[in-house]
């Protein structure tokens, strides 16, 4: 862990709870154990700053910016951001409500040398799926984070729209259904009985080899088999990733189908 105990965190509940997953699913053991949770517009201190987190349209789910107050100055850190993601009207309502007065402006510039690129919109990414799903009868695979919710969103409106099961493994319906206390996601459940989970083998050893194979009965009401996937191929879109290989070797007759790639 790269974690210092002597320093106290400060986060949203929803990013905290990304962090604690990672440290179970991953060999990463960050636990972060001083800590202290912040609302979006609600102010907090540390010694003599106050800070106000601003909620910000991101790839990674619950992030901020800040405006940072002390001694009469005042410091807006904007974070990464954007303006294309599901979360818009967040950045729509910052440029109309920004805070006023600030002496000093940091900003991150990921693009910003991108003068001639326009990043698509989740929306417009969600019609490019629709046609990728519906011309093919072959399995269509999908290499995306199990965190960059928005991205998943995406999927399964495209999913939905098309007339697909969404698969995805344990880890990313874990994610999904955690956060779904958070936002309106859709997440393995009675409510979205279009997403199936499927079971990666060495991710579920590790697991229980850990103690932790408590987390796999969680969603055994929506496991997918990989001869049900193989049996149903063309009417299947699946998140996999390179850890997955071994899953998708056991899978035949799955030649000739889409892979997506989603950079993160």
């Amino acid at each position: 862990t790269y974690l210092n105990p002597g320093i106290k965190y400060f986060l949203g509940k929803a990013a905290h709870k990304i962090i604690e997953l990672t440290s179970i699913f991953t060999p990463q053991k960050n636990i972060i154990k001083n800590y202290s949770h912040f609302e979006k517009s609600d102010p907090f201190k540390i010694g003599d700053m106050t800070i106000t987190p601003f909620w910000m349209d991101h790839s990674a789910f619950d992030s901020y910016a800040f405006l940072i107050e002390s001694y009469g100055k005042k410091i807006f850190y904007s974070g990464d951001f954007r303006g294309h993601g599901r979360k818009h009207k967040s950045f729509k309502w910052l440029r109309h409500n920004a805070p006023a007065n600030v002496d000093y402006l940091l900003m991150e510039g990921t693009q910003v040398e991108r003068k001639t690129i326009k990043d698509k919109t989740e929306s417009e990414i969600e019609i490019e799926l629709i046609d990728i799903f519906s011309g093919n009868d072959q399995l269509n695979l999908v290499y995306a984070s199990g965190q960059n919710i928005d991205r998943l969103v995406s999927i399964y409106r495209a999913c939905k729209r098309t007339g697909k099961l969404f698969v995805v493994d344990v880890y990313t319906a874990t994610v999904l259904k955690s956060l779904s206390k958070f936002a309106a996601i859709p997440h393995p459940s009675r409510e979205f009985n279009d997403i199936k989970v499927i079971y990666p083998y060495f991710l579920c050893k590790r697991l229980s080899n850990e103690n932790n194979e408590k987390i796999l009965y969680k969603f055994r009401n929506y496991k997918i088999t990989k001869e049900e996937i193989r049996m149903n191929k063309h009417n299947i879109v699946m998140t996999a990733r390179p850890s997955m290989k071994f899953d998708l070797d056991h899978i035949s007759d799955i030649d000739g189908g889409n892979f997506v790639y989603s950079l993160w």
